[in-house]
């Protein structure tokens, strides 16, 4: 048997290689018989899983709207909080100190000169804290009451949209 092989080059050693590899495939593939299912049953398949994407979809645009409410609430209530920071600035006097301490201090004698500021700023950081955590509240709730309606929805096998 090697002698045969002996007479024979590489290259044709490599064909019978691929001949016996496209024989298995061929015989592999020839057991295949996959089930086709009936038209109908097909249609209906795909038409469940259009459904469901088309749900998935909705879900998504939902979302996307709460959250563009969201944020326009939170630049609404910034607003609203800037307008009226500002508005308690420029009525104070800046000039006279809210307290007539002297110190030798220079940092206590710039939070004398400068507490309304100040107070300002703690008060904007607080009115910042409290906006986003009612946005983020008002998240969770829709998000809540979303996945509410989906199992209410999946135990009753209706998909509303």
């Amino acid at each position: 048997m090697k002698e045969k092989y002996n007479d024979l080059d590489q290259k044709d050693l490599i064909m019978m290689e691929e001949e016996n590899c496209d024989r298995t495939l061929h015989q592999l593939f020839d057991g295949f018989r996959p089930e086709m299912k009936s038209g109908k049953d097909f249609m209906n398949q795909l038409q469940t899983r259009m459904d469901a994407i088309e749900y998935v979809r909705q879900l998504q645009a939902r979302e996307q709207n709460r959250s563009r409410r969201a944020m326009l609430c939170a630049f609404g209530g910034g607003l609203v909080v800037g307008g009226m920071l500002y508005a308690i600035l420029m009525s104070g006097d800046a000039s006279m100190p809210s307290t007539a301490v002297e110190t030798q201090f220079v940092l206590l004698r710039i939070i004398n000169e400068y507490s309304h500021l100040f107070a300002c700023l703690i008060f904007s950081i607080i009115a910042l804290a409290g906006i986003l955590i009612a946005t983020s509240l008002w998240q969770d709730i829709s998000s809540l009451r979303d996945a509410r309606d989906i199992m209410s929805s999946s135990l009753t096998g209706n998909v509303t949209r």
